[in-house]
């Protein structure tokens, strides 16, 4: 809504302007992320996961959020503001959490996460949103409400090929048993595959 007020400037003037528009209740939207990994394994605090956002039908392109970093403790230690790209993207890592405020109420926001492919030893298994499995989910806004979206991908150990040497001292027929100096050192090397790192 654009007002344009003018006047003659010959004198004093005053301008009063009353107006009954209603203003449109707004809601938040927040995203949390977190990383399971088998018992063992170091979480992937480095490693981003891309997701889309959708609001009203439409990618969310090219707006602003805040990304809030916890620790274990559940600890503020970072915060950020961040942009999503002009396909409605933004990326969060593990214990991360991006807040959209502002979104008009009765709006459906639609969040998906680009599916997670395994990471170096880590093999992806699942994902459940709110609790349940998949990678994508849909809330509408409420008026001062909060829509929450936890994403949560679990992890377990990949496979490494293994190899064991072992050495032993073994006697030469034409030495004599008890004369250490006369023995010589044999090596076997066998190469287990498929075994779980954890």
């Amino acid at each position: 809504l654009k007002i344009f007020y003018m006047e003659r400037a010959g004198t004093n003037s005053n301008c009063l302007i009353k107006f009954n528009l209603p203003v449109v209740p707004t809601g938040n939207v927040i995203v949390e992320k977190t990383v399971a990994v088998a018992n063992g394994l170091l979480p992937m605090d480095d490693m981003y996961f891309t997701f889309t956002a959708e609001v009203g039908g439409a990618e969310y392109a090219n707006k602003s959020y805040t990304v809030v970093t916890k620790d274990t403790s559940g600890n503020v230690i970072a915060q950020t503001t961040n942009q999503t790209d002009d396909k409605g993207n933004f990326a969060l890592k593990h214990n991360q959490t991006a807040y959209f405020n502002g979104i008009d109420e009765n709006t459906k926001v639609k969040i998906t996460e680009i599916t997670p492919g395994n990471l170096g030893n880590y093999v992806y298994e699942t994902t459940t949103v709110n609790g349940s499995n998949g990678l994508s989910a849909e809330k509408t806004t409420t008026a001062n409400g909060v829509s929450s979206f936890k994403f949560v991908n679990t992890y377990k150990a990949g496979f490494a090929d293994l190899t064991i040497k072992k050495e032993g001292i073994s006697q030469l027929d034409d030495y004599k048993a008890d004369d250490p100096e006369k023995s010589e050192t044999q090596s076997t090397i066998y190469t287990v595959t498929g075994t779980t790192l954890d």
